[in-house]
């Protein structure tokens, strides 16, 4: 097994042994409402746009990354599907409704309603939720970059792939850039990345 894998990788190694930053802070995904590993990628996907709020799959694969010199291997890890970006503009109200569903997907009572992953993970959202609540009454409070949620206004959100916001397709931006591509980018603008991970999802 070894080996084939040695022979099918042999001729992107240059590619994946490319250098593109430094990580300050351990990357993992063992935390289900947030997680740093994520975290970087709802960042990254933040910077780029400039939009309100980022959003990420809380995926479960990807081994933790320690601090030290990173790769383009690293980046594939870490994010592998390797997803397009795109943009997308909810009201206040819609957004919510999102949420909610994640957050059912998530918590349903019955099992057989849990569709798998974690919380969407997040940049520039601060949520409290009581996840043992039913569904549709899960989320008590929302901000939006430090001022509550207004169900009328309208904000612009960045995320990648087709798994998010799945009933918006129609009304989503794409960006023609791909997650390892501003990942990459990222690390070379920042030279030194660390993540900060204070609680912005909670568990009431």
């Amino acid at each position: 097994m070894e080996e084939l894998v040695e022979k099918v990788v042999a001729p992107y190694e240059e590619i994946l042994s490319e250098q593109v930053g430094k990580l300050c802070s351990p990357l993992h995904r063992m935390t289900l409402n947030e997680a740093p590993m994520d975290k970087l990628i709802t960042d990254a996907y933040q910077s780029f746009t400039g939009a309100d709020l980022a959003f990420s799959n809380g995926w479960r694969y990807g081994p933790p990354v320690l601090p030290g010199n990173i790769k383009v291997k690293e980046l594939y890890q870490i994010i592998p599907a390797n997803p397009e970006l795109f943009t997308l503009e909810l009201e206040g109200r819609e957004l919510v409704n999102e949420l909610e569903k994640n957050s059912e997907n998530v918590f349903a009572p019955d099992p057989f309603n849990q569709k798998g992953g974690y919380i969407l993970r997040s940049s520039g959202l601060f949520m409290a939720f009581k996840p043992y609540n039913p569904a549709g009454n899960r989320i008590q409070h929302i901000e939006v970059q430090g001022s509550p949620l207004q169900s009328d206004k309208v904000y612009r959100i960045a995320g990648g792939g087709k798994q998010i916001f799945k009933a918006y397709d129609s009304r989503k931006g794409n960006k023609n850039v791909r997650a390892i591509e501003l990942l990459k980018e990222y690390f070379i603008q920042q030279e030194k990345v660390r993540i900060e991970m204070k609680p912005t999802i909670i568990s009431i």
